[in-house]
């Protein structure tokens, strides 16, 4: 279902093949843009006026302070910022039910990440398509109920993801969960894909629910005012004619004659419970209730039951005095992403909530203080290492290894050292550990791709190439394996040439599966398609270990498991060919059970 927010926020869109200006995604995710301009903004002097709402200039100095402590608390990272001052949308036709909201406004960060070099190598957008991080001062979120609001008064619903029927989603939402942090645990808060946060006075939602009674009388409002803009519509698409208009309006005229029956029925059926909260079955509630025979139950039989919510009326009055009421602080949550990790981090590591929210409700706490961010945002952990290996120190000795990585100099629990790992949706890289009954220390793949940023390219013309890999028991029959690929013009295999290896474990007493697969485009004659083969001993009921050979030399290309010779070409590899790229990869992966680790990976000189 498509999420409708009355408060439009940008999303990230992604072209499907960048310019080449364009500064590659890979070489963007891990350097430091930041901001296209360091503002620094002092106090407003000057009122702004946008339709029937006044922000006064100690408003907008909140504005302006919230886009200062943006700035003071997060550099951007893979992606060049911007912060800008916020205020309630501009009211347009089609954005009339939100009239009755009062004055928002306050600061809203965009972190773009299409980016290109501009005049002078100057840094700047391709695209609008960034990530952002908004702090609103009364503001509201979640699903709007479009057809029920009118200009009067506005009403919107906050479904959770079970309600929407997207479990896959609670994942998600569980990555950017703040019920423990030491400041945003305490505060409601909300996820619909983005992140939600209410600051307020008692850690209470300044928004209520509707009654039963309420709801009847919001809907009996919205009834007439949706006719009213009908009978409009149909007069001015047909000005003066006394014959179509009449004709037009006719079943018009019946269906809200149907709905008010059917309004009447519903406070006759409810007239003893109007003082119960009222819930519905629509995450959108509306005023086509001519065929249901109860508003509040739909036909029956649903398993979802939402509450409908309006602004406590009490805080909105209040709002439009001018002082804030509540901070609805905003971010997208796309973990996976690095760029949007770290601005997540930024957001619940280094910002200053409690300062935030003390500056509001409790001013006497920060009288004679600064802003200041918890942590310096442009500081860079170390990197801590532990003592490598006697396999390891063996290796750099010997002049034929021109690679090896054992994980023996990252701490347990760290990520590879020297390796760069995707994220999975919880915003978790690939770790080092250690496996029971296992030497050493393994890599997990399950659930990333590894790339080693230390490995020089390209590789030698010839050479042998081995790793240990482990599959955890109980590996689930049917999910995916683990594939390691070289490759040779670009990231994606599919579109340069290359080889790849995928192994998974069989179900029960089976045998486990491999496959080779090549492609080398313009090229006829070589090693093509895929080729699949069974791995004795490599089943899932117990942990098994599966010892990776691949020797190249010229066009000659053998693949042995467990040292027994399981493929072999004489014409394998184009000539002059140059494997660039090396990845290890097991995206798609979730269940526990299905776990494999990589250690051991040595490149030799033939």
């Amino acid at each position: 279902m498509k999420t409708v927010v009355v408060l439009v926020c940008a999303i990230v869109t992604l072209a499907a093949q960048a310019p080449t200006n364009w500064i590659p995604r890979a070489e963007a995710d891990d350097r430091v843009f930041g901001w296209i301009k360091v503002y620094n903004l002092g106090s407003a002097t000057t009122p702004l006026t946008v339709d029937h709402r006044v922000y006064s200039p100690a408003q907008l100095t909140v504005a302006n302070n919230l886009r200062n402590w943006i700035q003071q608390s997060y550099v951007p990272v893979g992606g060049l910022g911007d912060v800008l001052q916020w205020v309630s949308p501009k009211m347009t036709p089609y954005n009339q039910d939100t009239r009755s909201l009062p004055p928002a406004y306050g600061a809203f960060a965009k972190i773009y990440t299409d980016l290109k070099p501009g005049a002078g190598g100057k840094i700047e957008p391709a695209t609008n398509s960034h990530y952002w991080w908004s702090i609103w001062v009364n503001a509201v979120y979640g699903e709007p109920a479009i057809e029920l609001s009118t200009p009067d008064q506005y009403y919107f619903t906050l479904p959770t993801w079970n309600e929407r029927s997207d479990n896959a989603i609670a994942a998600l939402e569980k990555a950017v969960d703040v019920s423990q942090h030491p400041v945003l645990g305490r505060f409601p808060s909300y996820f619909d894909g983005r992140k939600f946060v209410v600051l307020s006075r008692g850690n209470r939602l300044p928004f209520v629910k509707l009654t039963r009674g309420e709801y009847l009388d919001a809907l009996g409002a919205a009834i007439a005012y949706q006719y009213e803009r009908e009978r409009i519509r149909i007069t001015q698409a047909k000005p003066g004619d006394k014959v179509g208009i009449p004709r037009d309006m006719v079943y018009v005229d019946q269906r809200q004659a149907k709905r008010i029956a059917t309004l009447a029925a519903n406070r006759e059926r409810y007239k003893g419970r109007l003082q119960e909260v009222a819930t519905v079955t629509n995450i959108q509630p509306n005023v086509v209730i001519e065929n249901d025979p109860d508003v509040f139950e739909g036909s029956g039989g649903s398993r979802i039951h939402i509450p409908v919510y309006k602004v406590d009326p009490a805080l909105a009055e209040l709002a439009k005095t001018g002082a804030p009421q509540w901070v609805v602080i905003g971010w997208t949550s796309q973990l996976n992403l690095p760029v949007n990790k770290r601005l997540h981090d930024a957001i619940v590591n280094n910002f200053d909530f409690e300062f935030l929210y003390n500056s509001f409700f409790a001013p006497e706490k920060v009288a004679g203080r600064s802003y200041a961010p918890l942590r310096n945002p442009a500081a860079v952990a170390p990197v801590v290492t532990a003592a490598a290996s006697a396999s390891s120190k063996a290796r750099a000795a010997d002049p034929n290894v021109y690679f090896f990585d054992d994980f023996s100099t990252t701490p347990v629990g760290k990520p590879p050292i020297g390796w760069k790992s995707t994220l999975n949706n919880l915003g978790a890289s690939s770790v080092v550990t250690k496996i029971d009954g296992m030497p050493g220390q393994w890599a997990t793949t399950t659930g990333f791709t590894l790339t080693p940023g230390q490995l020089k390219m390209p590789l030698p013309a010839d050479f042998t190439l081995t790793y240990d890999l482990v599959a955890s028991a109980n590996y689930t029959w049917g999910a995916r394996g683990m594939t390691f690929t070289l490759s040779n013009g670009a990231v994606n295999a599919a579109r340069g040439s290359f080889v790849s290896l995928t192994l998974r474990p069989g179900y029960g007493s089976a045998d486990g599966q491999f496959e080779i697969e090549a492609e080398f485009p313009r090229t006829e004659g070589y090693l093509s398609r895929s080729k699949w083969f069974k791995v004795p001993g490599f089943s899932n009921q117990t942990q098994s270990t599966v010892a990776v050979m691949l020797v190249k030399q010229g066009e000659r290309l053998q693949v042995f498991l467990n040292k027994v010779k399981v493929f072999e070409s004489e014409k394998a590899i184009p000539t002059g060919l140059l494997f660039n790229q090396l990845s290890v990869n097991q995206e798609g992966t979730f269940n526990a059970n299905d776990r494999m680790f990589i250690s051991n990976l040595t490149i030799l000189r033939k």
